[in-house]
């Protein structure tokens, strides 16, 4: 069994990062990403409609399993390059298509789903970069979150987000923690390095390791195979292939050498874990929950919140929900996470001090 060294491994989504867009502006959440990444594909001219699902005013979950289809579709289709000019004896066409026509077909449909795919790839960066969000605003509020659990910023906490926003490692920067995110140090005099996310648990509790679940807006694969980092608020193909997991129910990071480094500390650092966090997501990555259910021993480190309307309620399908999936051991707390906050601030102090510690008070079913 694991030692329990690392004081708190803090786990966000969309929800968290929400509030704190620059000037007041909220960054978008799942459906309304997929509003304007829906707008965005209509700007490129290319019939994407049919062939990705994606449509105006999808739920986050209907999003996320359209998106998911089309991807994985994709990348089937680039596999059987060599497979589809044989299916076409099956016809009864009188007219064979020749080797160049088949050819000239393939490579169109493959140029137009590149394109499809690099305006979703587009769109997260235009509305995730650094330009977007409000440092100053998110240090603020993690830092009173933070301090409810009765742990420093400097203590060694582990940031883990499936968020593409760089929000988590500016606000422990404010509040004056080190964040390693693998980015390499920008150094007066020689060229930035790249990428590197091994052994970012190693840097505790010096640093506090930033793990970029799903990639990071700025995170570009060269053609030499490094990750180098770019300071961008624009995508550009001439800046390589983004190294971002976009959303997809069942997703995988096994086949990306930086997500899979990522995923496999992430394991590590819940089963070192004195408690764990998650504010802000939806918890409808199947990937995500596993990780969670196998790797913390003791369910009653675990603390899930929930968003927290005005009289401190919940959504009792969401309740219902996360029970479902994780059962009765893990605390559920109300929680509106953001600017302001309020919900069951007694609860979570009182779970920080001791999360083992019976009868501290949680949000029972109804």
């Amino acid at each position: 069994m694991a030692e329990q060294d690392i004081p708190l491994v803090l786990v966000t989504g969309a929800g968290a990062s929400r509030d704190f867009g620059l000037s007041g502006a909220q960054l978008p959440l799942m459906g309304e990403w997929a509003d304007l990444l829906v707008k965005s594909l209509m700007d490129t001219g290319i019939d994407f409609r049919v062939v990705t699902g994606l449509r105006p005013n999808m739920s986050g979950p209907e999003f996320e399993e359209a998106l998911g289809r089309f991807l994985r579709n994709v990348e089937a289709f680039k596999q059987i390059k060599e497979f589809v000019p044989l299916t076409y004896r099956f016809t009864q066409r009188p007219a064979r298509v020749s080797d160049a026509q088949m050819n000239d077909w393939y490579g169109n449909a493959t140029a137009q789903l590149d394109g499809i795919i690099d305006a979703i790839r587009g769109s997260v960066v235009d509305n995730f970069n650094y330009s977007k969000v409000a440092a100053e605003a998110a240090a603020d509020a993690y830092g009173k979150l933070i301090e409810l659990l009765h742990v420093s910023p400097r203590d060694g906490v582990v940031y883990a987000t499936t968020n593409y926003d760089p929000l988590g490692e500016l606000a422990l920067s404010v509040l004056g923690a080190h964040p390693d995110t693998g980015d390499a140090a920008d150094m007066k005099g020689i060229q930035r390095g790249p990428v590197d996310v091994a052994n970012l648990l190693r840097g505790l509790p010096r640093y506090a390791p930033v793990l970029h679940l799903h990639g990071k807006v700025g995170w570009y694969r060269q053609e030499n195979g490094l990750v180098e980092t770019r300071e961008i608020t624009r995508h550009d193909p001439l800046h390589g292939v983004p190294v971002i997991m976009l959303p997809d129910p069942q997703k995988t990071y096994a086949d990306n050498d930086v997500l899979a480094l990522l995923w496999s500390q992430f394991e590590q650092a819940l089963q070192r874990a004195s408690k764990t966090l998650v504010v802000g997501h939806s918890l409808n990555d199947k990937l995500l929950v596993k990780t969670l259910r196998d790797n913390i021993t003791d369910q009653k480190r675990l603390a899930i919140t929930l968003l927290a309307d005005e009289q401190g309620g919940v959504d009792q399908g969401e309740l219902d929900r996360l029970r479902a999936d994780f059962g009765t051991d893990p605390f559920y707390y109300p929680l509106r996470f953001g600017r302001s906050m309020y919900g069951n601030l007694d609860g979570l102090e009182k779970w920080g001090l001791n999360p083992l510690v019976p009868g501290i008070p949680v949000l029972k079913p109804s």
